[in-house]
């Protein structure tokens, strides 16, 4: 069984080398040295390297790739023999702050609030509206926190026409909370503040929260990061690219390679499905001509 991780340009060493200890054939590709052709046949090349002939490929994206591969995604799943944890539509609604928030308010989540725009019109629209401090953030995640309109104005000019960007108000935080799913299944859990970070089992509030989370991304695996207020947990945003060292440091669990393991298990359980009820298909049929 092959797989191929498509990730950032920096490696991940620990990854690769579990990766290639579970599987027969583990190769990591940099984003940026993934070729698109289009024709007659799409296909997603690295180097010569056709990566529609790998059994499941794992993508880890990340903000400044996020478009390309959302393209490369659009590709491989048109073959159904390759397997993704995700598909390009979920992995649209899951980098889309906006739509993902949403989708978990309308599950009873709380989130934190946000607001995302493209244009200064709307900007000016929202700034009528809003009450400082406020934090402006570009999608790359790093963020300005601005105390007046006239710094808002200034702050926002420097985006150009149609690039996003994300105003957010600024929590308070008690403490953050990091979990990792990995299927139905909480693998790992830390709880950081100024003081400490350490390993935590999480409680049964937070567990009920991950459940109704878990509904609503359709992932093998994710990333959620929760702010702790007071009695309040709120969701403060889902990734797809662990930090897979982090969680191994903190928590002891070799997060990276339980993902792994999960892939394996899951494309071998797919494939063992349909030979399974062909075999009883047979034996039924077998057993019928042997009655009469």
């Amino acid at each position: 069984m092959k797989i191929a991780i498509i990730g950032p340009n920096e490696d991940e060493p620990l990854l690769l080398e579990e990766a290639k200890e579970i599987f027969d054939e583990a190769l990591y590709v940099p984003i940026d040295s993934v070729k698109l052709e289009v024709g007659e046949e799409q296909k997603v090349f690295y180097e010569d390297v056709d990566l529609s002939t790998f059994d499941i490929i794992l993508p880890l994206p990340d903000e400044k790739n996020r478009e390309f591969m959302f393209l490369c995604l659009k590709i491989l799943e048109k073959y159904e023999y390759v397997y993704l944890p995700f598909s390009s539509e979920d992995f649209f609604m899951i980098e889309n702050d906006g739509l993902m928030k949403k989708k978990l308010m309308n599950s009873g989540l709380k989130v934190r609030k946000s607001a995302i725009l493209a244009s200064n019109r709307t900007s000016r629209m929202l700034i009528e509206n809003l009450k400082f401090p406020i934090i402006v953030r570009s999608l790359s995640g790093k963020g300005i926190r601005v105390t007046n309109e006239e710094t808002l104005k200034n702050v926002l000019s420097l985006f150009k026409a149609g690039y996003i960007r994300v105003l957010e108000k600024p929590v308070k935080a008690e403490s953050i909370i990091w979990c990792f799913i990995v299927g139905n299944e909480i693998v790992a859990s830390f709880e950081e503040n100024k003081e400490t970070t350490r390993s935590i089992h999480v409680d049964t509030e937070t567990e009920s929260k991950l459940l109704k989370i878990r509904r609503v991304i359709n992932s093998d695996y994710f990333v959620v990061n929760f702010i702790r207020k007071r009695n309040n947990l709120i969701v403060n945003d889902i990734y797809l690219t662990p930090d897979f060292s982090q969680f191994k440091k903190v928590t002891g669990k070799d997060v990276s390679k339980l993902l792994l393991i999960h892939l394996k298990n899951k494309i071998e359980s797919m494939r063992v499905g349909p030979v399974t009820s062909f075999i009883n298909l047979l034996y039924d049929s077998i057993k019928k001509v042997w009655k009469k």
